[in-house]
């Protein structure tokens, strides 16, 4: 029993990882929040992380009434603008981002619940591990999820104290450039979904 318990934690951490270590538009803006915060970046990684427990519900007692495929051209093109519109705020903004957290962490919320990525990857690895090892794992995903978010949060953090508002321009660039191009993906895939 106790083993077992043990290898959940450990599956369901590197699972939580898994989701969250991919390069993607929450991990964008934890980046660029981190630049200024650490509380800030890890509000939005509550965000998403929100948007995950949400997902996983629906999505684990929905799965055999609804058929998500069929919604998912829309998931793409929304998701698409709302990167575009946070790529363009974050460019517009020179400074440093507002230090309101609970901005943060509705920020990464609504990203989490529009991103086709993260919805995907419920509909997919989710579900597949749900099969293979129950629920129990996913108890310990959100630990993972969790330390991934802490960890690459004071590393940037560290980052800009050693080498100042070079850092801060550098992560506001990676940010940008991560949002626009996950954006124009989402928006091809929507075009080609819809045409």
């Amino acid at each position: 029993m106790a083993l077992n318990l043990l290898l959940d934690a450990l599956i369901g951490t590197l699972l939580g990882i898994s989701l969250a270590a991919p390069p993607g538009p929450v991990t964008a803006l934890i980046v660029r929040k981190a630049a200024s915060s650490v509380w800030k970046a890890f509000s939005i990684g509550l965000g998403a992380m929100t948007a995950d427990l949400t997902l996983m519900l629906i999505i684990f007692f929905l799965r055999s009434e609804i058929d998500f495929t069929s919604y998912d051209k829309y998931i793409y093109l929304v998701g698409a603008l709302f990167l575009f519109f946070i790529a363009f705020e974050i460019y517009e903004n020179q400074t440093s981002f507002s230090d309101e957290t609970s901005g943060s962490y509705l920020r990464g919320l609504t990203i989490g619940l529009v991103n086709p990525m993260q919805i995907g990857w419920w509909l997919s690895v989710g579900l597949s591990f749900l099969a293979a090892f129950g629920y129990t794992v996913f108890y310990f995903l959100f630990v993972g999820i969790a330390i991934w978010v802490l960890a690459l949060s004071y590393l940037i953090k560290i980052g800009v104290r050693a080498y100042g508002e070079a850092a801060q321009k550098v992560t506001r660039l990676v940010s940008v450039s991560l949002l626009l191009a996950f954006g124009i993906y989402f928006a091809v895939v929507a075009y080609i979904k819809i045409a």
